[in-house]
């Protein structure tokens, strides 16, 4: 019988680990703008997560990311940059 309950213990407190790891994604909206120059089709990559999105000829885009994902957006004509997301940009 302690033997069941030492394993019984041992599983919450995995299973409590183990949820309380999970931050679950949320829709980041966002628009890239550059002087002057139309900025639709670029692609927007979560490297975090491996999602990726394409800037419509406005430069905006929406893409599923938390904070401390790290996003990738790149371009024909434009240099790539990488950018680490804060709880800043979900506001």
């Amino acid at each position: 019988m302690k033997n069941n309950y030492v394993l019984f213990i041992f599983f919450l407190f995995i299973f409590q680990f183990g949820t309380a790891q999970h931050v679950e994604r949320k829709v980041l909206k966002g628009r890239i703008v550059a002087d002057s120059i139309e900025v639709e089709n670029l692609t927007v990559f979560n490297i975090t997560s491996n999602v990726g999105a394409v800037t419509n000829i406005d430069g905006r885009f929406s893409i599923k990311a938390r904070a401390t994902d790290t996003l990738f957006i790149q371009g024909l004509s434009y240099d790539s940059k990488k950018y680490i997301l804060t709880d800043k940009d979900f506001w």
